[in-house]
């Protein structure tokens, strides 16, 4: 029988014997990892007991409100970075987001199914719980979570009402009880009363999420002139403070500045490389169309004006000089634009009517008659531009005045994309403003960062 350090040895000589083999045989002896068991996919739920399956109305709804997201109609275009469009589809079979930054987790996959209402022909990708926030008609900040699917090719948030209903009753008032009729839709749950106005173009009961940068916050991760930044020059910084310090101006244009020696810019601001402002990268995001065209070929200032109204969907503050606060605030802005110089001149007005109207085009003439500008052409969509006091007005000063077709707003294309341009370059001001003095700068303050 072996001692104790003849055992001793004998347990080494075995425990190196073996290392040896290990190091000789890897693969043998390779750590294996646990295998994940798979979840099957999920069955879509279906909250609607009698969803509508139309592909080919929803196919032209889809594409409706596309065109009006991508041409900036106030209902569809958001103000900040959070605030986005939520459609009551009372034929949807469940919620359904496009966002995957709505859901709260990673979504799971589901199972193929038959989505009703305006989604219907999409594939929905996955499912979970998306949080939507919205206002009450009492001005409180609700945050809803629902299950949705995950739809990416869907162009807006969809809201079934009837899937409110199945929701744990906490108040004496019905869930997912709504009335459609009027100018709005109104649905109740958990003691709450949500507003849909319906949209005048689309004739659809919409909503938007709370206002908020959070989304932008996120974009921006630091500061881009801050002295950390390694990545950007001294030049590259002091380029970017003049860039916001002027509005957002071109940095091309910032750059001729510098290199022409005006505004006492110095000269290596011309000679360093252009950097990116996170806030002009965020708020232009959009898809860019393919279609090109010319609508007129007029060379002369005032022979062709192209005007359009653009209505915001949060009141803006009129600026004072003195007295109390006002109440009074502007909701939609006349864009008068020259086809032959490029010309464009904005005029807010605190009501949408055939008076604001009339009011705004006598502003326009007046500011081109300090120029010898006579108006000879005025091309506009229908609305208040049809009514007859303004054809009466046009007859009078005998200006030929032409009209869109009906919902055809490509034929004033030249209008309608100064107006998405102007608006990405005052919602780019805003955003930039609110994230540094959050305290003071609100999205009501649009009407000084659009003019």
């Amino acid at each position: 029988m072996k001692n104790p350090s003849q055992q001793r040895l004998e347990r080494q000589k075995h425990q190196l014997l073996h290392e040896i083999y290990k190091q000789n045989n890897p693969l043998l002896f390779r750590e294996r990892k646990p295998r994940r068991k798979r979840k099957a996919p999920r069955e879509s739920p279906c909250y609607n007991p009698s969803p509508t399956y139309n592909t080919s109305k929803a196919i032209e709804l889809r594409a409706l409100i596309s065109y009006l997201s991508e041409h900036g109609h106030s209902q569809f275009m958001s103000l900040t970075s959070d605030d986005l469009v939520i459609i009551l589809d009372s034929g949807a079979t469940c919620c359904m987001s496009p966002y995957p930054d709505d859901f709260k987790d990673s979504t799971l996959k589901v199972k193929q199914c038959n989505i009703g209402g305006i989604g219907s022909g999409l594939e929905a990708k996955g499912i979970g719980i998306a949080t939507w926030t919205i206002t009450n008609t009492e001005g409180k900040q609700i945050p809803l979570d629902l299950e949705c699917l995950y739809v990416p090719n869907l162009p807006c948030r969809l809201m079934c009402p009837q899937q409110l209903g199945n929701a744990k009753q906490t108040s004496p008032y019905p869930n997912g009880a709504w009335i459609g009729g009027g100018s709005s839709a109104k649905v109740c749950y958990q003691g709450n009363v949500f507003e849909f106005p319906y949209d005048k173009r689309s004739n659809l009961p919409t909503t938007k999420t709370v206002l908020g940068i959070q989304k932008y916050c996120s974009f921006v991760s630091s500061v881009e002139t801050s002295a950390e930044n390694e990545n950007l020059s001294a030049a590259q910084k002091l380029l970017l403070k003049v860039h916001h310090r002027c509005g957002h101006r071109s940095m091309r244009e910032i750059q001729e500045w510098a290199k022409d020696g005006r505004y006492g810019l110095p000269i290596e601001l011309s000679k360093c490389k252009a950097p990116l402002c996170a806030a002009c990268q965020f708020s232009e995001a959009k898809k860019k169309s393919a279609d090109k065209g010319k609508l007129a070929t007029d060379t002369k200032p005032g022979d062709f004006i192209s005007v359009d109204a653009m209505e915001a969907g949060t009141p803006g503050y009129i600026p004072f000089t003195r007295g109390r606060p006002s109440r009074r605030r502007y909701t939609s802005t006349n864009v008068w634009s020259d086809h032959s110089s490029k010309f464009i001149w904005c005029d807010h007005q605190e009501e949408k009517n055939t008076e604001s109207a009339l009011e705004s085009k006598i502003a326009f003439e007046t500011c081109a008659s300090r120029y010898d500008i006579n108006i000879k052409h005025i091309h506009s969509d229908n609305g208040i531009f049809a009514s007859k006091d303004f054809i009466k007005h046009c007859n009078k000063k005998k200006q030929k005045h032409t009209l869109c077709g009906v919902g055809a707003h490509h034929q004033n294309g030249s209008i309608e994309r100064y107006i998405g341009v102007l608006s990405g370059r005052a919602r780019t001001m805003l955003l930039h403003a609110i994230q540094n003095w959050s305290k003071v700068i609100t999205p009501e303050f649009w009407s000084f960062a659009f003019s």
